[in-house]
């Protein structure tokens, strides 16, 4: 069994969590195998795309989470937004997104 430890990225994150959170979103995202799935119109993710979905957290009622691997890296991810919550893609456990 993996151990995971989770965390919430937000508006008031620190800058390190932040901008690690957009890279292995970015990361995953944009793979090109993951794109056509998790894109409705096929055009990459944008890094202001991101950290603006993170900035404006508290204001659009969305909490973005992390699961964290034993190994410190992002495995994870889990958007809520009330009443819809998305899961996002558990990845390989080796974090190769984060």
């Amino acid at each position: 069994m993996m151990a995971i430890t989770f965390n919430q990225i937000g508006s008031k994150s620190d800058l390190q969590n932040a901008k690690r959170y957009v890279n292995a979103y970015l990361r995953l995202f944009n793979e090109p195998g993951n794109l056509k799935f998790l894109s409705f119109t096929g055009i990459p993710f944008k890094r202001e795309t991101v950290e603006v979905w993170l900035r404006d957290a508290d204001a659009s009622e969305t909490e973005y989470h992390t699961a964290i691997g034993k190994n410190g890296k992002i495995c994870a991810f889990l958007p809520i937004n009330d009443p819809c919550m998305c899961v996002g893609s558990l990845f390989e456990h080796s974090g190769r997104y984060s």
